[in-house]
């Protein structure tokens, strides 16, 4: 069984990540570029504290739009290519695939948060301790769950075409309310209380307690739980809706 999972996974990451560059250069040099331009181009006598405030941020921004934008293109290209009925031809179960494909969407985060990192690191001279390098590789990660989740959400619903349009409805908005782009206590006060209670403000809290040495917070991963609930119940609803269509 774990062969099978393997073989499986490799497949996909060479598919997925190996062979489409554009998905790295979206999910993991898009972030570098807005963090340099904000820490250095815009803002060359940033204090130490703002590099580490930035950082956060744009780790999070990165696995947003891997999490969202790559999972909904691959997953609705897979259906529309008809990789998803050859699938139907092996003995691999439709939640056995699904879990794979989170894997391999969780190793793309897990690129995009060792390059952002390692640019704070190398460019701006941030100081990461081990214990926040362990807890980016391993906390962040399944912290970004809820995220991928939303991707499989859309892929379930949209055509190539509409899910490019909703991944972008999405991501777009969730960055700016959630402080993202810019510090949330700058926005106006509606745009603060539909910020915090987004999961990628969440998210954002908790990179930004583990890059400083600072606990997780209970209230931080509460949220992002409530989340991975919420969205893990509609997938399930929404996977058996269109399994008795077909």
């Amino acid at each position: 069984m774990m062969k099978k999972f393997s073989y499986q996974l490799v497949l996909n990451f060479k598919r997925v990540v190996l062979r489409n560059p554009g998905f790295l250069v979206g999910a993991v040099l898009l972030p570098i570029v807005f963090y340099l331009v904000f820490t250095k181009a815009l803002n060359q006598n940033a204090a130490s504290e703002w590099n580490l405030n930035y950082l956060a941020s744009m780790i999070v921004y990165g696995i947003l739009l891997g999490s969202v934008m790559t999972t909904t293109s691959v997953m609705i290209g897979d259906a529309q290519g008809g990789y998803n009925k050859l699938l139907r031809l092996t003995p691999i179960s439709k939640w056995s695939f699904y879990l794979n494909m989170l894997v391999t969407f969780e190793v793309l985060n897990l690129l995009c948060i060792l390059g952002i990192s390692s640019v704070g690191v190398i460019v701006n001279q941030v100081q990461l301790q081990l214990k926040a390098w362990l807890g980016l590789i391993l906390i962040v990660p399944l912290a970004s769950l809820p995220l991928i989740l939303i991707g499989f959400i859309i892929s379930r619903g949209c055509d190539y075409s509409l899910g490019t349009t909703v991944s972008n409805l999405i991501i777009f908005p969730l960055a700016i309310v959630s402080g993202l782009w810019l510090p949330i206590g700058l926005l106006p006060k509606w745009m603060q209380a539909v910020g915090k209670v987004m999961p990628t403000y969440y998210l954002r809290q908790l990179t930004f307690n583990l890059i400083n040495g600072q606990s997780l917070g209970s209230k931080n991963c509460l949220w992002i739980g409530g989340w991975l609930l919420v969205l893990l119940g509609l997938l399930v609803i929404l996977t058996k809706f269109k399994t008795k269509e077909v």
